[in-house]
């Protein structure tokens, strides 16, 4: 793998630029709204409409890669999300700022189909693993050094706007600028969610219920830390805490998924999940410093779902439904969190501010039903019907 590094290098450090301006610019905007006096309601829709377009970036991507290749594909959409991070700098109006985070969530769920194609055509099964790992690694490093950068920002003013802009713009470099060449997309064969599913049920689940946590940890999290009384500064180490958690988790766990039962570990994960949650509810208010390290440990074990999910269900792919599979389950992971900010919001009216670690608990519990629901389905297993179309699976 390490002599293969060269193939992922690009990818990865263009993806490294590209959350270093867009993780801390979804914790900057809630910021922003709560300055203007907003509830968590707008936070919700405009969280919602991002992912709802992220959905909908991640399961369109493949004609655009099919026809113009990975590495225009990306030039194009890094060059149109920079545009819309300096209009939302320019003008606060909610209506359009939703609009806005709905081209920027297609354009971000698309580059991350991009950079997710190229690092799996190039990996074999026995390393997806691994390379998924050092994937969501770097993702989540970057976005926990990002989350840094807020530390002494006014949420009012323009200039983490334009910074934002400048990573975005820079992310293309690294990928246009390599001597390797990216892998060539095939057209697909069709696989819709629906097919996924039946594929691999427990794997499409555990992305689509994490999406709904993490949804909700990016963009709820940080009004929920103001509300339990917490200053911005105390919310940019809490949200850095959060994310660099979730980047120390993923090389073990990717390692450990490799050689052990995938569900059995997912089902373990869960359980630690609602240990942690149910802490946090209780003992948030009490100490900052217990509240950070809960936070650490509530991101780290959270995404590692979503990353297992994928190992679960893109296990003995062939090539060719690689792109398609990626899609999917982005897109279950997008749908999750859509839904899930959308969703919270009703179980903090109702239980206050705790009603969002429920709502965690509710989804936790939830993935846990499921495992115990396919536990007699055995790995590999694909329907008949599906076996002429997808190659071996498992769930």
């Amino acid at each position: 793998m390490i002599k293969s590094a060269k193939l992922f290098l690009p990818p990865l450090l263009s993806l490294t630029i590209l959350m270093l301006g867009c993780s801390a610019f979804t914790t900057l905007l809630t910021l922003r709204i709560h300055v203007e006096g907003y509830t968590s309601w707008l936070a919700g829709f405009m969280t919602a409409a991002y992912y709802l377009g992220f959905a909908i970036g991640s399961f369109e991507t493949e004609p655009l890669v099919v026809r113009i290749g990975l590495i225009r594909s990306y030039a194009a959409l890094a060059a149109l999300l920079t545009a819309m991070v300096l209009i939302q700098g320019l003008f606060f109006i909610p209506w359009l700022w939703i609009v806005l985070r709905f081209i920027s969530g297609i354009c971000v769920g698309a580059l991350l189909i991009v950079i997710q194609s190229w690092l799996l055509c190039y990996s074999a099964s026995t390393t997806r693993g691994q390379i998924l790992a050092i994937y969501m690694t770097v993702f989540y490093a970057a976005q926990s050094f990002s989350q840094l950068l807020l530390i002494s920002v006014d949420p009012k003013v323009i200039f983490f706007f334009v910074l934002t802009a400048i990573f975005c713009a820079l992310s293309i470099i690294p990928v246009t600028m390599t001597s390797t060449q990216s892998p060539n997309i095939e057209k697909r064969s069709p696989m819709n969610l629906r097919q996924l599913f039946k594929i691999a049920p427990v794997g499409v689940l555990a992305c689509l219920f994490s999406g709904g946590i993490l949804g909700c940890l990016y963009g709820i999290y940080p009004m929920y830390i103001r509300l339990i009384g917490y200053t911005v500064r105390d919310v940019s180490i809490a949200m850095a805490m959060v994310i660099f958690g979730c980047m120390l988790l993923q090389y073990p766990a990717g390692y450990i998924a490799d050689h052990v039962n995938k569900r059995a570990m997912l089902f373990v994960l869960c359980l630690i999940n609602l240990i942690i949650c149910f802490f946090v509810m209780i003992l948030a208010r009490h100490n900052f410093y217990v509240f950070v390290s809960l936070s650490f440990l509530l991101g780290g074990f959270i995404a590692v779902l979503y990353s297992l999910g994928i190992s679960c269900s893109c296990l003995n792919l062939n090539q060719k439904d690689i792109v398609a599979a990626t899609q999917g389950l982005l897109f279950a992971y997008s749908l999750g969190a859509v839904l899930g900010p959308l969703a919270a919001p009703l179980f903090m009216r109702s239980l206050g501010s705790a009603g969002l670690l429920m709502f965690f608990m509710v989804l936790l519990g939830s993935i846990l039903i499921i495992i115990y629901i396919y536990r007699n389905r055995r790995p590999g297993f694909i329907p008949a019907v599906l076996a002429g179309n997808a190659g071996e699976h498992v769930s």
